[in-house]
């Protein structure tokens, strides 16, 4: 599944907030494309699931300092980005197609929406206003006739949303266009930085009272605040241009405010969303100012009557009147502005999944990794929807055929979302365990602890079914009759098929697999690992009837394929194929020979966002390398998908 998410040219507030429901959306395995011209610093960093994508969305307002708007400059910028409007709907249509975009999220530009809506994606926005409440605001506006024919535009493509979830700081006035509104607790980026870390980074003393100024993503003039500073009880961090003293810090311009408000005691800003939020989510203290002939403010304000925890601060005349606490204030968190971030995002990806009538989803609880594949059916068809990948890591330590309790705690744990999504959507889940669970006394912990958690069953298949569920997967990927062998490399075994005329003829389960070689084998050295993977596998496979001469082609199934496919295209991180990839085994093995002996520090992240361990590539790859000579393999195609299909496609044919 794949989202774009489009972020206003406005600030870096709705950024922020965006990147926080990016940062759910990936633990669901959706990828995100962000399109948006606002400083990456602000978001996720980019990995398979996160993609970035330079693009001016919309103009927002324009701003000289952070107290006014500049209402001629932003009436002027609007009304020439407009009359190009036809070109960018139709520039946002390829985009779409192109990267086959399920739904898009507005927050809150408008052009998209029509392009998503000519072509049929479902598009929701989420805000605590829209642009047509800031526009109709201004000074001037009523004045302008031109602008008053956009506005009504505006109006017009806000009244097309599929959705517009609506945040805490609005009011009925300034969202009052946006179609289908459903209300929703706070959206924003969760920080878990303490105060005590907050003072070892910036060598504050820890009696002070440190205090964070922020007047967001606008350069203004704040010496007013030097008087303030003078005062030695108090230490302060900003990035604005003030008087440096021995309580002062000057951050850097990239800095992530919100990384900061949660172990500061006092924010000093100007009202905004995202400030705002997550001042409020965290308990810190709040002195806040308003601004001059932003509507905004009013929805903004009107929230804070529900914040004990704030004062408003003045300033007339090039003159501060603000009172600080005089004690390190106590961090009180209401149950009213505490985050929804979860919540919305499932129920957006519910929201999308609601149109499909046949929901069901497969699960693949494997050694290293556990894979959930949501699908429909269109008639005789699966349709995948949603392919979640996590590494679970679950068989690595594995000693006397026994899961370690900690090993058990973090696989359970890895597959939270995949479960809670399955929960939330409310769809038949079948859940299976392959060769870990056969091989270790104890996995009955684990399945009596998803029973315990989810009320599922995660039923033990046999290594022949296993294997079946593999070759099904190949049969139904590749596009014509052919003669193949199915290889599925797990974790702790392999499952080979052979299949003649979309048939499986011949079937077996040997005990090899990554994290089986990576706890047997000593070795750190690739041509040690590589002559003991292949003498093993030859040993195993002599025991076994399956090798026929004739055929000439596999198909590889499973992440261990996929991870060297990123790797063979250059990629910096695992990215989630959904189309079968071609390779020539000769060509294969040169490219795969060329990366062990590059002298390149190999730098591939994986699903996890971690650095794949270089002993679990050379096992890959050895792996790899030693099937395609074993079973002569002269062709190799590589399944995106593994056995969770082939469960899909089993269900079907039952």
């Amino acid at each position: 599944m794949k989202v774009a998410i489009y972020v206003t040219s406005h600030g870096f507030g709705h950024a922020s907030r965006q990147a926080a429901l990016v940062n759910e959306f990936i633990k669901f395995g959706i990828e995100c494309v962000i399109c948006s011209d606002r400083p990456r610093f602000l978001f996720p960093q980019e990995s398979g699931l996160v993609q970035f994508r330079e693009i001016q969305p919309d103009t927002g307002m324009f701003q000289t300092t952070w107290k006014s708007p500049d209402v001629d400059k932003t009436i002027k910028v609007l009304k020439e980005f407009w009359a190009d409007k036809d070109a960018f709907v139709a520039q946002e249509k390829d985009f779409m197609t192109s990267q086959k975009i399920d739904f898009a999220v507005v927050d809150v530009p408008i052009l998209p929406i029509i392009a998503a809506n000519e072509l049929d994606i479902p598009v929701y926005a989420i805000t605590n206003f829209d642009w047509h409440f800031n526009y109709r605001g201004m000074p001037l506006v009523k004045e302008d006739n031109e602008f008053k024919v956009i506005l009504k535009e505006i109006e017009d493509i806000y009244s097309r949303l599929d959705k517009s979830y609506i945040l805490p700081f609005s009011i009925p006035e300034s969202v009052k266009v946006l179609a289908n509104p459903v209300k929703f607790g706070n959206l924003v980026k969760i920080k878990d930085y303490s105060r005590e870390e907050l003072c070892a980074s910036y060598n504050i003393p820890k009696d002070k009272i440190i205090v964070l100024i922020s007047f967001g993503g606008i350069l203004s003039d704040i010496s007013y605040f030097n008087n303030l500073t003078q005062d030695d009880r108090y230490f302060f961090l900003t990035n604005a241009d003030i008087e440096v003293r021995s309580n002062v810090k000057i951050l850097a311009r990239d800095v992530d405010f919100s990384t900061l408000i949660s172990a500061c005691d006092v924010v000093i800003t100007k009202v905004g969303y995202s400030t705002l939020a997550e001042v409020s989510s965290n308990g810190t203290y709040l002195c806040y100012a308003t601004r001059d002939d932003f509507p905004e403010d009013d929805a903004l304000v009107s929230e804070l009557v529900h914040y004990p925890q704030s004062s408003h601060f003045k300033l007339e005349n090039g003159k501060l009147d603000i009172t600080l606490p005089n004690e390190i204030p106590q961090k009180i968190i209401y149950d009213r502005f505490k985050p929804a971030n979860e919540e919305i995002a499932l129920d957006m990806i519910k929201t999308y999944f609601s149109r499909y009538t046949s929901l069901k989803a497969t699960l693949d609880f494997g050694t290293n990794n556990s894979t959930l594949m949501i699908y429909s059916l269109d008639g005789d068809n699966v349709i995948p929807h949603l392919r979640s990948i996590v590494i679970t890591a679950l068989g690595k330590g594995l000693k006397d055929n026994l899961l370690t309790e900690q090993a058990i705690d973090k696989a359970i744990e890895k597959c939270y979302w995949q479960f809670k999504l399955c929960q939330v959507l409310d769809i038949p889940l079948q859940a299976v365990a392959t060769n870990i669970g056969r091989i270790c006394k104890n996995f009955y912990l684990v399945q009596s602890k998803i029973r315990e958690l989810w009320r599922r069953e995660l039923v033990l298949i046999h290594a022949s079914l296993e294997a079946e569920l593999g070759g099904l997967s190949a049969i139904n990927s590749l596009p014509k009759e052919y003669n193949l062998y199915s290889i599925d490399i797990g974790g702790s075994s392999t499952e080979i098929c052979l299949i003649k005329n979309r048939a499986i003829t011949n079937k077996i389960s040997i005990q090899s697999g990554i994290l089986y070689y990576y706890n047997k084998l000593q070795s750190d050295d690739f041509l040690d690992i590589q002559k003991e993977i292949y003498d093993d596998l030859e040993l195993k496979l002599q025991k076994h009837s399956i090798l026929d001469h004739t055929v000439k082609l596999a198909c590889g199934i499973g992440k261990v394929y996929q991870n060297i496919n990123c790797i063979l295209k250059d990629s910096d991180f695992f990215y989630n194929e959904v189309e079968v990839q071609n390779f020539n085994v000769n060509e294969l093995s040169k490219m795969l020979m060329s990366i062990m002996y590059s002298n390149e520090e190999l730098t591939y992240t994986d699903i996890d966002n971690n650095q794949l361990n270089k002993k679990i590539l050379y096992i890959s790859i050895s792996t790899i390398l030693a099937w395609n000579k074993l079973l002569g393999i002269e062709q190799l195609a590589i399944n995106p998908f593994g056995i969770e299909y082939g469960l899909a496609i089993n269900t079907l044919e039952k």
